[in-house]
């Protein structure tokens, strides 16, 4: 009778323990369901847009015509009164890279700023994830929220177009998760997030308002940190326009500012 009872208990307990496994596995599928959801559409719409084989948007024809001219001249900041008579809007990291994605993969200017956008838009979601998860301490929370950054039709769409956008956010995004994952225990990797803002901002200059945002919050917080940090970001960001303004005769000023 004993010998019975006992093995009846450790079934009992067996079927329980398979059942808790079983809802815990059914919690985490229907956890990252969402995420493969959004994930799913996401790759469904820019793979229509890589295919198609003109610009589909202003600034595409923008960067084309600024890749071609840097290519070509290896430079594009002219002086506007003369021939090619070329306005530059925005600074040159992303036209750099985009044309050296195209020499090294030999594959057009246009597909290669698309594909370079899509990169950088799927590395803007992992950042994401550091993120919330240095937050939440949940991965399948923090994935979902990570992937809803996909979900606006100005990211799904922005996110295959040869645009400068995703780039100078992606850097922008990069800088914080820096600054919020190694400033609270002093490391010194966190004197990398201004590179990466002054990379930001020579991808579009509107980005100037990443950094801005952690110079004000050590202001209040922390002044010597503060001092520090606008000291590097002001030495990085000077040392790259004064040289740009140099190579360029002017232009490079005359031309962004």
């Amino acid at each position: 009778m004993c010998t019975k009872h006992f093995m009846e208990e450790g079934e009992s307990k067996k079927g329980r323990v398979g059942m808790r496994d079983h809802t815990k596995a059914a919690k985490i599928i229907l956890a990252i369901l969402p995420t493969l959801f959004i994930l799913g559409s996401f790759f469904y719409i820019i793979f229509g847009v890589i295919r198609y084989p003109f610009p589909l948007d202003y600034g595409e024809g923008l960067t084309q015509y600024y890749v071609r001219l840097l290519q070509s001249h290896g430079n594009y900041f002219f002086d506007i009164q003369r021939s090619p008579f070329a306005f530059a809007a925005y600074p040159p990291v992303y036209f750099l890279l985009t044309s050296s994605f195209s020499g090294l993969f030999n594959v057009p200017t246009l597909l290669a700023g698309r594909l370079l956008s899509v990169i950088v838009t799927l590395l803007a979601v992992l950042v994401l994830f550091g993120i919330f998860h240095s937050i939440s301490k949940n991965k399948q929370k923090s994935a979902f929220f990570a992937a809803l950054f996909l979900v606006p039709f100005f990211v799904s769409h922005w996110a295959a177009l040869a645009r400068v956008d995703m780039l100078a956010l992606f850097f922008a995004l990069a800088g914080f998760y820096v600054f919020e994952r190694y400033s609270a225990t002093g490391s010194s990797l966190r004197w990398f997030a201004p590179i990466l803002f002054s990379l930001s901002f020579y991808t579009k200059q509107s980005f100037i308002a990443a950094p801005i945002a952690i110079i004000l919050y050590l202001l209040f917080t922390d002044r010597k940190e503060c001092l520090r940090f606008f000291s590097l970001c002001a030495g990085l960001f000077g040392g790259i326009f004064l040289t740009m303004n140099i190579f360029t005769g002017g232009q490079f000023f005359l031309h962004l500012f």
